[in-house]
Formats: C-alpha cells, structure tokens, sequence
C-alpha cells in the first residue's frame, strides 16, 4: 500500500491531532482522517471515502493511533456516520474497534494501556 502519512495539530487549546492518509505519495487526495483528543485520549473520528475503503486504510490509522497513544486508556463512542450515503454498522465498527483492544457494550468502548492489554493476554 503506498501513502504518506500527514501529521498536524489543528489547534493547541483543543489538543487534537490530525493523521491523515493519501493513496499515493504527494497526493492531494485524503483516503483517511483519524482525530485523537490527546487531553482526553479520545479517539474523536475515523473517516475513510468509500472508494478508499477495503482496502487498510482504517487499519493503518487505527495502528498509527495504537502506536503513539497505546500506553494511554483510549476511549471511542462508536456511531457510524452518513457522510458519503454509505453508512457502515455499529456492530461492523464494534468488531473493527474490538481487533484492536477496544472493550465495551453499546456505543461507548475504551482501550486499556498496552501494558495491562499485554499482562491481560
């Protein structure tokens, strides 16, 4: 898979930052958008363009995440989105979200610390 990625702050008051994901080196197009709260340690969205999907760009973001925030408890609320007419599952976004540590029922899920997932397996 080529990309590159584009890592920014969009605000320092908010502290969120931004990692964004193209399907080819200096693309302009954004495949995926992943936003983290690093006060709270919320994952804040995950958007992937459905002709970009299927095809790990979720995934690239979500271990992208995991590797620079998994030493923190990470929270999500799971609820899909219609932004491009092609709204996928709570129960598909639940098992996506689950592949990565993510625990809970309904739409809230939290991650434990990679340190207690490791002593946990």
């Amino acid at each position: 898979m080529k990309h590159s990625w584009h890592i920014r702050k969009i605000d320092k008051n908010i502290a969120v930052v931004a990692y964004s994901l193209y399907p080819k080196p200096h693309s302009r197009v954004v495949a995926g958008l992943v936003e983290v709260d690093i006060l709270n340690f919320d994952v804040q969205c995950l958007e992937v363009e459905p002709k970009h999907r299927r095809k790990g760009y979720a995934t690239a973001l979500m271990k992208r995440v995991i590797q620079d925030f998994g030493n923190e408890e990470l929270s999500i609320i799971v609820e899909p989105e219609d932004f491009y007419d092609d709204a996928i599952s709570i129960r598909n976004l639940q098992q996506f979200y689950r592949s990565f540590g993510f625990r809970g029922r309904g739409i809230f899920m939290t991650r434990a610390p990679s340190s207690m997932v490791r002593a946990n397996k």
